[in-house]
């Protein structure tokens, strides 16, 4: 898991300016460290204290999801205040009629 301070590696500085390092694949709470420093705002994200892992494995019952709004101190912050220490980006959309079993 990448710190925070090593997302200064994500970027490179192009006449003056941070442009995101596409060469870099990111996943879990990396990605959304980066998602945040880009200035993405309210990401829903599957959420844990011990790994990207259990809070993905806490989704199949939507146990711990959180729209994540901010980071600091290493926490990720949803917009109930509460901090976590590993925020997965996820999809929510809507079911579709074949998926509700019709």
């Amino acid at each position: 898991m990448l710190s925070t301070g090593s997302l200064v590696e994500l970027y490179n500085v192009r006449n003056g300016e941070e442009v995101f390092n596409m060469d870099i694949m990111l996943k879990g709470s990396e990605l959304t460290r980066a998602m945040l420093k880009a200035g993405h705002q309210e990401i829903w994200c599957a959420v844990d204290d011990s790994s990207d892992q259990e809070a993905m494995s806490n989704l199949t019952n939507n146990d711990f999801t959180a729209r994540i709004e901010s980071m600091k101190d290493d926490f990720f912050y949803c917009t109930g205040g509460m901090a976590w220490l590993c925020a997965v980006p996820i999809k929510i959309r809507a079911l579709t009629y074949a998926e509700a079993g019709f």
